[in-house]
């Protein structure tokens, strides 16, 4: 993941550079045009790994399945939020995490 930080950072440097030459050349359309687009792609190259982190801990989060913890017959609780939840939800209605049922929930 680092190597990877280090590659983006370098992509962005190197899109730094490239537009800081092309601004003071800017007298047609064109090269305006092609300094906008540069500048979109290194905001782009800058958020992406903030992006990716993010998006891994929204899919842990509401993807990655845990037990339900049992309380009583049909009294179920979230084991992230301690939350009540009933035996068909697939996810915790108080915190949004995916509940895994297993064989518990195949028997019904």
């Amino acid at each position: 993941m680092k190597n990877k930080q280090k590659d983006y950072k370098k992509l962005v440097y190197i899109l730094d550079k490239v537009i800081t030459f092309l601004q003071p050349l800017q007298q047609s359309e064109e090269l305006q045009a092609v300094n906008e687009t540069l500048q979109e792609i290194k905001d782009i190259l800058y958020d992406y790994p903030r992006q990716a982190e993010q998006l891994r801990l929204l899919m842990e989060k509401y993807e990655k399945e845990v037990p339900a913890i049992v309380r009583e017959k049909d009294f179920f609780q979230c084991p992230s939020c301690n939350g009540r939840t009933g035996r068909r939800h697939s996810h915790c209605h108080k915190c949004g995490k995916k509940l895994g049922w297993g064989r518990e929930r195949k028997r019904k």
